[in-house]
């Protein structure tokens, strides 16, 4: 099913997701609650993007997001809360950036940035967010975390599926529990079985090796 269908279903009818043992989603269901929160995140009423942190947004916006959600999806609400809304603040804060770097031209003024608000964003909303990302100690962070991004060694190549699902799958396919190690060292694997780069390769073996050092201790 795509996300925006979830939008349509009948009222009488929720999406089961499953949830692992740290209280993340592990299953179909969670992908597409995934992509949902995804297309949420992009909805100015509901996500304002004017607010600058995600752990300052209204809470009458975290009830009216929270509501969309339980109407939609059905789980364990008490234990997977706090992994839904961590998720749908991690696509907030990616659309966010993603907005900036699609509209934020160096070559365009501030008056040529805000007389060009996207479609799916209110134009109040849309004015307190450039206000805020055009003041100078903004753009000086910015600037100073795209420098960081580019020094990333080790890019992964596990895509949009969740680790917790990504070890599900793990262990269904090897028969036994997978530990969090290689999970992570699993989105460091190419198709063709090599890892991404040198310094992945680094790591693996690192890791391997400290894994058989505890096996010792523990024998």
């Amino acid at each position: 099913m795509q996300a925006d269908r979830v939008w349509n279903l009948e009222k009488n009818k929720k999406i089961v997701v499953e949830l692992n043992a740290d209280g993340q989603g592990s299953d179909n269901g969670s992908n597409l609650l995934v992509r949902f929160l995804g297309k949420l995140s992009q909805k100015s009423i509901i996500c304002p993007i004017s607010v600058e942190r995600w752990d300052r947004m209204p809470e009458a916006k975290n009830r009216l997001q929270w509501q969309l959600i339980e109407e939609n999806f059905e789980f364990d609400y008490a234990v997977g809360i706090k992994w839904v809304m961590r998720t749908l603040g991690d696509r907030w804060k990616a659309y966010k950036y993603t907005l900036r770097n699609k509209t934020f031209y160096p070559s365009k003024s501030k008056e040529q940035i805000l007389a060009n608000p996207p479609e799916t964003v209110v134009s109040s909303d849309w004015t307190a967010f450039v206000h805020h990302y055009k003041e100078e100690k903004m753009k000086t962070q910015s600037e100073q975390n795209a420098r960081n991004r580019s020094k990333l060694k080790v890019p992964h190549v596990g895509g949009s599926k969740s680790n917790a699902r990504r070890g599900r799958q793990m262990e269904k396919k090897y028969g036994r529990p997978v530990c969090r190690s290689e999970v992570v060292l699993s989105t460091l694997l190419k198709k063709n079985g090599n890892y991404v780069n040198e310094e992945g390769n680094i790591i693996a073996v690192s890791s391997k090796h400290f894994s058989i050092f505890k096996l010792q201790l523990q024998c």
